[in-house]
């Protein structure tokens, strides 16, 4: 076991902090992880499944599917009502990535809401008839219902759901044992929360990006997506010098650390600070 996974558990435990499992991926895809505490294979990493619909976009972006310029109305123009907010054909994959497509901040939160009362159960005609707070691109609001938005992108731009088309594309070549998306009412991947992997499973993902879309030689992601989305924040937010994090309620964590050559990851479930880490 790596020095730096054992003085992590160390440090967790002097913290007396409710981490499950912590992992690290090395380069050539050797993957470490201890086990804190008695959890099962796989934990909700919350907001960190939002990293994974941003590189099943790349994967679709890799296949002339999608382009960050595409608007999201002409993607899915056939589910979209009669009547609707005139400012939602202005929005663009980009803005969605970068969570400004003009929803107010936690819009479609399944985490801390029940939302079959006010949306009847179907999600995406519930934002169709939303008024947007703001003109798109115009202001950053971070919301869950952007990336709920992209996987239906996805899917409507590959005829594949979201979680298929990442186990086929991406977590079957990356050697992932277990995957699970939280789906909406109507079936489809809810894109931005609910995504539940093993702790070392989870860390591949910052090892490829890492690595420039590579994996044990095979290319999975291109170099100019891995570019260009470290460089908009799409998935991740900058870490550092040149490092990439993305974390989820309750504490969850993926981080590349470039300059370290370390790729980790991990599962909590605390309600408190985390910030001693």
């Amino acid at each position: 076991m790596s020095r730096f996974l054992n003085d992590m558990a160390r440090e967790i435990a002097r913290l007396d902090l409710n981490v499950l499992r912590i992992a690290e991926v090395r380069r050539g895809g050797e993957a470490e992880e201890i086990t804190l505490r008695p959890c099962g294979v796989c934990q909700n990493g919350y907001s960190v499944a939002k990293a994974f619909t941003a590189a099943a976009v790349g994967l679709a972006y890799d296949r002339g599917l999608i382009d960050p310029a595409d608007h999201i109305a002409d993607i899915l123009r056939r589910f979209m009502p009669a009547h609707y907010d005139e400012r939602w054909e202005d929005m663009t994959i980009d803005h969605l990535l970068r969570h400004r497509p003009g929803f107010p901040s936690g819009y479609l939160d399944i985490d801390v809401a029940d939302l079959n009362p006010v949306t009847g159960g179907d999600y995406l005609a519930y934002l169709f008839n939303t008024t947007l707070s703001f003109a798109p691109g115009a202001e950053y609001r971070y919301s869950d219902a952007a990336y709920y938005l992209l996987s239906r992108a996805v899917t409507e731009r590959t005829g594949c759901a979201l979680d298929d088309f990442l186990w086929r594309e991406l977590l079957l070549p990356l050697g992932f044992r277990e995957m699970a998306f939280s789906h909406c009412p109507r079936g489809y991947a809810m894109g931005a929360t609910g995504l539940y992997t093993g702790s070392a499973d989870t860390a591949k993902l910052a090892r490829l990006y890492m690595d420039g879309g590579l994996w044990r030689g095979r290319r999975l992601l291109s170099k100019a997506w891995i570019d260009l989305s470290l460089e908009r924040e799409y998935g991740f937010n900058r870490s550092g010098a040149d490092g990439f994090a993305k974390g989820g309620m309750n504490g969850q964590l993926l981080m590349g650390l470039p300059d370290q050559d370390r790729a980790v990851a991990w599962h909590s479930f605390d309600n408190g600070d985390m910030k001693p880490l």
